[in-house]
């Protein structure tokens, strides 16, 4: 089994912890990278990615290995700055990667962005400031191309690009007075961070590695529904109101204040939470 699974091309999701390096970052000191994360200690015991809505979950492929660190050819499709945490994607298939990061590919990266800045300004101003990073921007010499911006409540934004230049989200907050205390992935493409925990994996199903691969080909084909605010005890979240593209994974349920470190000690590496509790409680969806 195991080395069927090894010539097939796999594709795997992890929720990247703070101060944690995404690769091609050069080392810092003692800071680690995530695919150190990817262990068989760290590998989500349940099945996140179960599709929302009542389905049942799509079956795994039996023989994965369990700790994927050795595998040839594994690359990350996007890479998170340390300070930013949230959906990270692995896989064996390079020609996915390649696209999935393409411009070209138009494929959606949602982030949830918590800022400061901002705090004297009236609703009218920050409606203005919210549609003139929508229409795109140019900051310096780098030119970000349309994308959408919605603000989710007093103090997180909600920002969906279809390219993914360096730093781009905390470039268009900078751009525009507003300073980025906290950033999180959510989503690329059809696959969501969901109901995975700080510093754990999983691998996905054949289905959604087919489904991703359709969305490189043909774009943002999908036309954009309108999300609609959903209070989560004092957080708020969004979702799609066609579901968006199944399946997705479920949003996780909100996270009482300071239960953090407890959550990242039961992912297996207590180490993070000194480093990423102030984000993770304020950015939680």
């Amino acid at each position: 089994m195991a080395g069927a699974a090894a010539r097939r091309t796999l594709l795997l999701a992890q929720y990247k912890p703070f101060s944690f390096l995404s690769p091609s970052t050069a080392p810092r000191g003692s800071k680690l990278f995530a695919v150190d994360l990817l262990t068989q200690r760290n590998l989500a015991s349940a099945a996140p990615w179960v599709a929302a809505q009542g389905r049942q979950p799509a079956r795994l492929t039996p023989g994965l290995p369990q700790d994927p660190r050795d595998l040839a050819g594994l690359v990350c499709i996007g890479r998170l700055d340390a300070d930013s945490i949230g959906l990270m994607l692995w896989t064996t298939d390079a020609v996915l990667a390649s696209r999935v990061m393409s411009p070209a590919s138009h494929i959606e990266k949602e982030y949830l962005v918590r800022v400061t800045g901002h705090e004297a300004w009236n609703l009218k101003r920050r409606e203005k400031v919210a549609q003139e990073m929508s229409a795109g921007l140019v900051v310096g010499d780098v030119s970000f191309r349309p994308c959408s911006v919605h603000w989710l409540n007093e103090s997180q934004l909600q920002i969906i690009l279809t390219e993914g230049k360096h730093r781009q989200a905390r470039l268009m907050c900078a751009s525009v007075g507003l300073e980025v205390v906290g950033l999180k992935r959510v989503r690329i493409g059809c696959i969501r961070l969901g109901g995975l925990r700080i510093g754990q994996w999983c691998w996905l199903p054949d289905s959604l590695h087919r489904r991703l691969s359709v969305e490189t080909r043909h774009g943002s084909s999908q036309p954009r529904v309108p999300a609609k605010e959903e209070t989560m005890g004092k957080q708020t979240c969004v979702r799609n109101r066609q579901g968006g593209v199944a399946p997705m994974v479920p949003v996780s349920a909100p996270v009482a204040r300071g239960s953090s470190k407890a959550r990242m000690a039961r992912a297996g590496d207590a180490n993070i939470a000194s480093k990423a509790g102030r984000i993770l409680d304020e950015v939680v969806i």
